[in-house]
């Protein structure tokens, strides 16, 4: 049985954390880097959009891991471990903030870089954003159960995201590039974005199936290797 008193509990604790200097700036850093790419090309378009969008996407990926990563440090998992704190519970607390500051920075993206969508292509954006950014926030988890510390952490954590957000956009030099791109949910995010036009955003059955088994899949490994490790008592 979920216990919510502990899901909130878990949840201000990770809201005052990524209100820190640190966190900030790392949300912060998606917007300037949508900005840069938007004046580099000069116009309006939805590859900036969709760089940037993946861009914050990956750090989702950082955020977690670093977290976990410095929870691991300071010993306080083993402190909700002695709380009786599930998997479940722990999983909740930690990325629905982390979901809702990331949805907040992608909708900023949109205004930010003057890119227009009806209330339907609104909706497809946030469903596919969500589905991405909590599919990389559980990879990230996954890391940080592993990282030994935030030094660590970093190291391990950076060639994932650039992984990631390379493929992609190399997608359209190299065949094989190209194809990995099909099934990651980065490479689906950056050519659904690319497709974005005022009344529609096209993604496809197979793009809808590939950021839904990603997404789940990363939750359950979490689940499973997060009471594998010891953490769940």
């Amino acid at each position: 049985m979920i216990s919510f008193r502990k899901v909130f509990a878990i949840m201000d604790a990770k809201t005052k954390t990524l209100m820190s200097k640190n966190f900030f700036l790392m949300m912060l850093f998606s917007i300037g880097y949508g900005i840069l790419m938007n004046s580099v090309i000069g116009e309006v378009t939805t590859y900036a959009l969709a760089l940037a969008v993946v861009c914050n996407v990956g750090m989702a990926l950082y955020i977690t891991t670093l977290i976990l990563a410095e929870e691991k440090e300071k010993n306080t998992l083993r402190v909700l471990m002695t709380s009786s704190v599930t998997g479940i519970e722990y999983f909740l607390g930690t990325v629905i903030p982390i979901l809702i500051e990331l949805e907040i920075v992608n909708l900023i993206l949109v205004i930010v870089l003057g890119v227009q969508m009806s209330l339907t292509a609104w909706i497809i954006y946030i469903l596919m954003t969500t589905l991405a950014t909590l599919s990389c926030a559980m990879i990230g988890m996954i890391f940080g159960i592993y990282a030994k510390n935030q030094m660590n952490a970093n190291s391990v954590v950076t060639p994932a995201v650039l992984i990631l957000m390379l493929i992609p956009m190399f997608a359209d030099l190299m065949p094989i590039m190209a194809i990995l791109s099909n099934y990651l949910f980065t490479g689906v995010v950056i050519e659904s974005i690319n497709s974005l036009t005022y009344n529609s955003i096209i993604v496809t059955p197979m793009q809808w199936t590939v950021l839904l088994i990603e997404c789940v899949l990363s939750i359950i490994a979490f689940l499973f290797l997060y009471k594998k490790n010891g953490f769940e008592a």
